[in-house]
């Protein structure tokens, strides 16, 4: 067995241990703010064309959308 270098308590892991990792957070994160801006213009469109149900049931309120044109999505990207 070869030991190649130490790492003392607490200090930072290697770059090329954590990479993997990092790019998963980092798309993750991507991914979860693309789908809240689809979210917002999904939901300004539906508004703005007065094509939204409005639920109410004891636990929240809930918005249900009638019908949603894909190609009228527009990102801020």
């Amino acid at each position: 067995m070869q030991v190649n270098d130490v790492r003392l308590q607490n200090d930072y892991a290697p770059m090329d241990y954590v990479k993997t990792s990092i790019n998963k957070i980092v798309i993750n994160k991507r991914k979860l703010e693309l789908i809240k801006q689809l979210e917002n213009d999904i939901t300004k469109d539906a508004i703005k064309n007065n094509k939204f149900q409005i639920y109410k049931c004891e636990a929240a309120l809930l918005v249900g959308f009638m019908s949603f044109n894909f190609s009228n999505a527009r990102s801020n990207h």
